[in-house]
């Protein structure tokens, strides 16, 4: 067993920038900041924001799948203005398939009291398997205006054996029965293969990755009726990705069910 060590932060005008979208909040260069509304001190290299309880006003990091025993460390200076709320540094599990689906359980602390800047500290060790996410700053609910400086978090994962974050196979359609399935012959990982939406290949890891979503890559491997379509990645996860396969010149996926038996593709998963 050993350790894999994952780190995020943000620091820079763009990095907050890219965090805050689709929060609500207004970018402006005023010393003064209006309600809802975020701003960046170069010389401080500090996220200001000030807010109401209609919007979100935190920063967030996506952790991805995380299991039994990793462990979550998560870390800013933070130091509070004005208003009701300090800020808070949260960690969140999703029980669903991804970030945000599923029920949710949260565990929180709250900024220092204390004036100026003050380093808020957060250990957590999942008791868990699921898809986790850190916070640091205002909820919905809370109002008030804070600074926030180096928002940081560093992940622990427990490698098992020899996995690590790739996942990869090779599949074929079966004469048989007409159906996908990974060929076992070749290297490869544990997976299901099923059919959505008759034209989905849906290819589920039996270990789903973890930290953040994954590149995917598809390659035509044989044809036994020559080179009539081409593989495609639609959406891939942590647990699954999608692959369909679409005409030559045509941007209207084939319905498995239309695919010759012994179409052969392979896919690669990592991040």
């Amino acid at each position: 067993m050993t350790k894999d060590y994952k780190f995020q932060s943000l620091n820079t005008k763009d990095d907050y920038a890219k965090a805050v979208i689709g929060l609500g909040l207004n970018y402006t260069t005023a010393a003064t900041l209006g309600v809802n509304e975020w701003s960046y001190d170069e010389k401080l290299r500090a996220f200001k924001v000030n807010k109401d309880n209609t919007v979100t006003g935190y920063l967030s990091f996506d952790l991805g799948y995380l299991e039994v025993g990793d462990t979550i460390e998560v870390a800013a200076e933070i130091m509070h203005v004005s208003g009701t709320n300090r800020g808070t540094i949260a960690i969140d599990r999703f029980d669903g398939g991804s970030v945000g689906s599923g029920s949710k359980t949260t565990w929180s602390t709250q900024a220092k009291s204390d004036s100026g800047f003050q380093l808020t500290e957060f250990s957590f060790v999942a008791s868990k398997d699921g898809y986790y996410r850190a916070t640091v700053g205002l909820w919905a609910s809370m109002m008030g205006q804070i600074w926030i400086r180096n928002p940081r978090v560093a992940v622990n994962t427990i490698v098992k054996g020899t996995d690590s974050n790739v996942r990869f196979g090779m599949f074929r359609k079966m004469t048989a029965d007409g159906k996908f399935t990974r060929r076992p012959e070749f290297g490869g990982d544990n997976c299901s293969v099923t059919v959505n939406n008759a034209t989905d290949i849906v290819i589920t890891w039996d270990r789903p990755m973890k930290g953040l979503r994954p590149v995917a890559f598809v390659s035509n491997e044989y044809y036994i009726t020559g080179n009539k379509y081409t593989p495609m990645i639609s959406y891939s996860q942590l647990g699954t990705v999608v692959v369909r396969f679409y005409p030559v010149n045509n941007d209207t996926p084939v319905k498995v069910s239309d695919i010759p038996n012994e179409t052969h593709f392979s896919v690669l998963c990592r991040n």
